[in-house]
Parts: C-alpha cells; sequence; structure tokens
C-alpha cells in the first residue's frame, strides 16, 4: 500500500485538499503536498465529467456566487481546471456544473465584482473565459448574452465577443 492510498482511504477529497493548501504554504511539507496534489488530480481527471466532479467535491455547489471568489477552495478547483486544460488541450465541456448550479448573470456579476480586486481579478478572468465558452457552446441568443453581460447594444456585445473568442465562435458556424 502506498501513503497516497492510506491517505485517500481516511480523507475525502475535500478534506485532503484542504491538507494540500496548507502543506504548500509549509516550507518543509511543500513537496508531499505537490505529490498528494498529483495523486488527486489524477484521480480527478479519471473521473467522468472531471471538472463538475471535482468542484461538487469541493463542495463549491453549496457555495453560493458572493462567496466563490472567497473560498479557497474555488482558488483550487481553477487551479485543478488549468491543469484539466493542460492536459486534454482542446476538450471542452459543453455544460459544465457553473452552468447548471448558478445563473450567468449571478455569475457575471460576481465576475465583474471580483474584477476589481486586484487578488481575485487573475481568477475572474479566467472564469470570465469559462462562463463565455459555456454561453457559446449553449448557443445563445445575442439578446440574452447581452441581458447577461448587461450590455445593451448586441452590436457592441458582438464586437466584444468577435474580438476576444473569434476562433471558437467561426467554429460554430
Amino acid at each position: 500500500m502506498t501513503t497516497s492510498w492510506i491517505v485517500g482511504y481516511h480523507y475525502n477529497a475535500f478534506e485532503l485538499a484542504k491538507m494540500i493548501i496548507v502543506g504548500e504554504k509549509i516550507p518543509s511539507s511543500v513537496k508531499a503536498a505537490k505529490r498528494m496534489e498529483g495523486v488527486l488530480f489524477k484521480d480527478w481527471m479519471a473521473a467522468p465529467n472531471s471538472p463538475d466532479h471535482a468542484f461538487k467535491a469541493l463542495k463549491l455547489n453549496q457555495v453560493g456566487t458572493k462567496k466563490l471568489f472567497k473560498d479557497p477552495m474555488f482558488n483550487y478547483w481553477m487551479k485543478f481546471l488549468d491543469d484539466f486544460n493542460t492536459a486534454f488541450p482542446g476538450k471542452n465541456i459543453e455544460r459544465t456544473i457553473l452552468a447548471t448550479t448558478y445563473k450567468d448573470q449571478d455569475l457575471w456579476k460576481a465576475i465583474e465584482a471580483a474584477k476589481t480586486n486586484t487578488k481575485t481579478k487573475e481568477t475572474a478572468n479566467k472564469l470570465e473565459t469559462e462562463v463565455l465558452k459555456q454561453i457559446i457552446f449553449a448557443k445563445k441568443q445575442p439578446i440574452d448574452v447581452a441581458k447577461v453581460m448587461n450590455v445593451c447594444d448586441v452590436l457592441r456585445l458582438n464586437c466584444l465577443l468577435k474580438g476576444k473568442y473569434k476562433s471558437e465562435i467561426d467554429s460554430l458556424g
């Protein structure tokens, strides 16, 4: 039996993630924390709908949009999502748990608020990309997207989206 197996047997993914986050802050345990993170991420990537599985394992489906960016587990999930996107480039999950847990408009408001804080701006930009991918893959009408983004002019919305996500939009035909 490996240490990873023993630890995984006694602790759930949420508890492991908490230990890893703390372990990464202690110089003497960084190496062990990284090793455990690798095992945890590998398990999550093997699960069907892995970003959704990880989101639920971190209990983020129980966190409202107002607290989402303040929750260290959300940053940890975003870190996993980065690794997932690196491991599976071009694999787009059409509807993630973000789309089913939160209303688009509430999530967009949280993103806009998080962009104003220097501590959460980078995470907000990454999440904005994920949300816009969801909107594109859902093939929502431009007027609906304009409402979510609080843009009153559909032409302005088209310019914003076309500039930032041209290749994704063009691939939809």
